[in-house]
């Protein structure tokens, strides 16, 4: 039985330094539990990937009706993705990510564990 895996979402980043100081929070987590799924497959990839998008989401939603906060929002959903994807350090995890967000990525199906491919850094 495989142990289960899990990753922590830490929002506060984007929000903190892009809405009004009256707004910012305290760092909020929520853990993303993966230990269900074998990342080898596309399928399985891209289901934790919704999961991360959703945690993402949750942490970073103030429910602010103001535009700039909204804005602010998004941009904190976005990096709190990134973060959670590399920190998932899976090659077919962050090909998908990357290849279905940004449109680039590693080519599908050219991770070899003898020869990996480089690792896709998020901007930071």
């Amino acid at each position: 039985m495989p142990r289960p895996l899990h990753i922590a979402l830490i929002s506060g980043l984007m929000l903190a330094s892009a809405a009004p100081c009256a707004l910012a929070q305290d760092a909020e987590s929520r853990v993303v539990r993966y230990g269900d799924l074998n990342l080898k497959y596309e399928q399985d990839a891209e289901a934790l990937i919704d999961r991360i998008e959703n945690a993402a989401d949750d942490v970073c939603n103030t429910n602010a009706p103001y535009l700039a906060v909204r804005r602010a929002e998004r941009e904190c959903a976005a990096q709190t993705e990134e973060i959670a994807v590399d920190d998932v350090n899976h090659p077919t995890v962050t090909n998908r990510y990357y290849a279905t967000r940004y449109g680039s990525g590693y080519i599908e199906g050219a991770y070899d564990e003898v020869n990996p491919a480089p690792v896709v850094s998020a901007p930071k």
